[in-house]
């Protein structure tokens, strides 16, 4: 369904129904995996990157989700919100 959700463009539809399912089943890596292709699709770089790293964090994959969540806030296209999640998680992860 997701795939053919990005397909078609629909982006925001996707990572709606996406983030739905994190909140619900936050371990599940294939959903963050999807999540991190609808923003790469959605040319969202910063949350692309953002969700690379909680993804590389699941897998137990430390430096890489360090160094995803430094490209994410490098990126500098984050809102506020987006900016904030990013520099809380990269702190805690570098802890």
């Amino acid at each position: 369904m997701i795939n053919a959700e990005l397909k078609r463009g629909r982006t925001n539809e996707a990572s709606t129904w996406l983030k739905a399912r994190i909140r619900s089943q936050p371990n599940e890596i294939v959903w963050w995996s999807l999540l991190s292709k609808s923003y790469d699709q959605a040319n969202n770089v910063p949350m692309r990157h953002y969700v690379l790293g909680e993804k590389y964090a699941l897998e137990g994959a430390w430096p890489s989700a360090i160094e995803q969540l430094r490209i994410a806030r490098a990126a500098g296209v984050a809102d506020f919100y987006q900016g904030s999640s990013i520099d809380a998680h990269l702190r805690e992860m570098q802890r």
